[in-house]
Parts: C-alpha cells; sequence; structure tokens
C-alpha cells in the first residue's frame, strides 16, 4: 500500500476527513482505536461525524488526517513542500518495515507502537498549531 496524498479516493466531489475516518475505522471499533490511542471513546465517534458549525475551530475536535493536512498547509505556506515528501516517505517507511497487515508481524510491540503514535499525534498538532500562529519553531 503507497500512500499518495494527491490521488483522490473517490473520482467526483471533495471526500470530507469524517467520511474517510469512517472509512477506516469500522464500525464497532472507535472505542478499541481510542484505547490505542489514548483517546475517549467519545472523542474518536466525534471524527465519525461531520462537524457541526460551532466545532469548526475547535482544536480538540480535529481528527488526526485534519491534523495532517494542517500541518502540509503550514508547511506549503512556510514553503517547505519538501517537507510532506519526507513526513510520507516516513509514512510509507513505516508501513514497509513492519505495521502488522496481512499477517506480518510488528516490528515493535503494541505497547510501543500506542506511545509512538500518541507523541506523533500530539507533536503534529503542536506544530500545526505553531506554524498556523507564525511561530518559527
Amino acid at each position: 500500500m503507497s500512500l499518495n496524498p494527491t490521488t483522490p479516493l473517490r473520482a467526483a466531489g471533495d471526500m470530507e476527513t469524517w467520511e474517510l475516518m469512517q472509512t477506516v475505522i469500522p464500525r464497532g471499533e472507535a472505542e478499541r482505536i481510542a484505547t490505542l490511542m489514548g483517546y475517549s471513546p467519545d472523542y474518536v465517534r466525534r471524527w465519525l461525524r461531520p462537524r457541526e458549525s460551532d466545532d469548526d475551530m475547535e482544536a480538540a475536535r480535529r481528527d488526526p488526517v485534519t491534523n495532517l493536512l494542517m500541518l502540509f498547509d503550514a508547511l506549503r505556506a512556510r514553503k517547505l513542500p519538501e517537507m510532506i515528501t519526507l513526513i510520507m516517505d516516513y509514512i510509507n517507511s513505516d508501513l514497509a518495515s513492519g505495521s502488522q497487515v496481512e499477517g506480518k508481524p510488528s516490528a515493535m510491540s503494541a505497547a510501543q507502537a500506542e506511545s509512538e503514535l500518541r507523541a506523533a499525534a500530539t507533536r503534529f498538532s503542536e506544530i500545526a498549531d505553531m506554524l498556523a500562529r507564525g511561530e518559527p519553531k
């Protein structure tokens, strides 16, 4: 599986991130995903619903995809698009090196994966917010 952010997931129209999250988090899995990520099940379930007008600006409401896309936008705004490629290479490398997909053993324990996922999500949010405010790294 290769991640390519320029390839649309569907031919017609734009897919909202909540629609993507509905696709990638199967019904009944929000609680388990939440546990693995260190979030409440309700928090993860909010990712699966359309945004309401009053929570567009709520940083705590943003799903991981939205945070990553905000980071990409911030990198483009700061004229650092090559860093997007670096992030995508990192993600693809992780997928290739040991994700427990299709019966392949994981390169790290579940606890290590959970810890690294939490740290990465937090760091992406911090960087995106910092760049959005125009602060230097």
